[in-house]
């Protein structure tokens, strides 16, 4: 009988998204002079998505790392942890043994991950009380995180799709945006005909226009950054993975993310707005993004999927990771629109009163805060706390947490603000 060859060039691949009009597979691959003669079909990968389509997480992967074992039977190995990289074409780092499937009739499954559309940092073959799984920490700090993606196919063969395995990626982690706004009514429900978002204007003097809010420190407390992720497996009911429950005790420290804008704190100007009637109005005015990002192009940070418990306000801000809560450090003051403030400084500079013209120059510096102008951030400075409600954040979802800066707590439960003004 005569032998068939299979000349191999590298692992070919594809990385687009489900989202796309088409994913093709490579094709016309050009092959090395030195290549090696291995006998077996050659191994090809499809790898397709599920609407990645976060922000600013990965779009396109480029590079993942995946695991090949024999079909149910972990102990039988075909390749562990192999690199695949896409740099113009795809290559991987498999011995040359390793590129073509080892039968024409076994099945295997496959085992893989990416961060950020690149080769991940973990493993995909540790085998644990029969399953495959992977400890992982999301970093506290925004800029260190990664978008997690994870895919499985079980139970392939050589046979199928002439020896094509088919990767679904999709993101093993949750993500939470937080914005911020002011209330149109207060903890009473009675109208805040100060708070810049109401049509009732008649009631400000010179320069009362709305508030000036700077926030220096967000603090995000009672998120668990520490998993277990388990693969699917061939008696698993959800192939493409779940995060094991019960697996948090290995966290050591509480989890605290910390945001600090003291250089650069978030500026949120609310000002008088014609028209707004009612908070559902007042809900599509404005908003301040409390991760950096603009109201219109929120950030988002990543999150181990788990349940948070809520804070109690009745009760002391725990800081041990037992409840959740935001914790903001922020000034408020009078608000001027710098318009205004230059029409009365030349007002004032007209009547000879050079000091109170002054007076507005600061405040057109400042860009309307009043708070410098006064020498003083006129209504409140200090740190106040909103709780995260209890709630299940599910892998491969995104989260907008709202918080009302007018429905602020002191440390110890007590309501920060109250009355028809921010005065507390």
């Amino acid at each position: 009988m005569k032998k068939l060859i299979y000349f191999v060039a590298a692992f070919a691949a594809v990385a687009t998204f489900y989202s796309c009009s088409s994913d093709d597979v490579l094709e016309d691959i050009q092959q090395p002079s030195d290549v090696e003669e291995v006998q077996g079909k050659p191994l090809t990968v499809r790898v397709n998505g599920e609407a990645l389509t976060r922000g600013e997480y990965a779009s396109a992967i480029t590079g993942f790392k995946m695991t090949g074992l024999a079909n149910g039977n972990y102990g039988t190995e075909w390749f562990k942890d192999g690199a695949f990289t896409k740099d113009g074409s795809w290559t991987n780092n498999l011995a040359a043994d390793k590129k073509s499937w080892p039968s024409t009739t076994a099945k295997y499954d496959f085992f893989a991950a990416s961060e950020d559309g690149a080769a991940a940092s973990v493993s995909t073959s540790t085998l644990t009380d029969g399953k495959i799984s992977f400890d992982y920490t999301v970093p506290t700090d925004l800029a260190s995180q990664k978008d997690l993606l994870v895919a499985t196919n079980i139970g392939a063969a050589s046979t199928d799709n002439d020896g094509e395995v088919s990767l679904n990626f999709q993101h093993a982690l949750s993500g939470i945006k937080l914005l911020a706004r002011l209330a149109f009514v207060d903890w009473n429900g009675s109208i805040y005909t100060n708070s810049g978002i109401s049509d009732v204007v008649d009631e400000y003097d010179d320069f009362h226009y709305g508030y000036y809010i700077e926030i220096d420190k967000v603090e995000i407390y009672g998120f668990k950054t520490k998993g277990t992720f388990t693969f699917g497996s061939a008696t698993s009911t959800n192939t493409k993975g779940a995060w094991e429950s019960g697996s948090w005790s290995a966290q050591a420290e509480p989890a605290v993310f910390v945001l600090d804008y003291s250089t650069s704190p978030l500026v949120y100007i609310v000002e008088a707005q014609a028209g707004i009637t009612n908070d559902t109005e007042a809900a599509a005015y404005t908003h301040v993004d409390l991760l950096g990002g603009t109201s219109s192009v929120p950030k988002m940070t990543m999150v181990v999927p788990q349940t948070t418990t809520a804070w109690v306000p009745s009760a002391a801000c725990p800081t041990d990771g037992s409840a959740s809560y935001i914790k903001l450090h922020m000034k408020m003051a009078y608000y001027c629109p710098v318009s205004k403030a230059q029409e009365l400084k030349q007002q004032y500079l007209d009547e000879g009163d050079a000091d109170t013209a002054d007076y507005y120059q600061q405040i057109i510096d400042d860009n309307g805060c009043m708070g410098n102008a006064l020498q003083s951030w006129t209504l409140s400075e200090g740190s106040y706390y909103y709780p995260i409600p209890t709630k299940e954040f599910s892998a491969n979802k995104t989260y907008t947490l709202r918080l009302l800066l007018n429905r602020l707590y002191k440390s110890g439960g007590t309501k920060a603000f109250s009355g028809a003004s921010f005065n507390g």
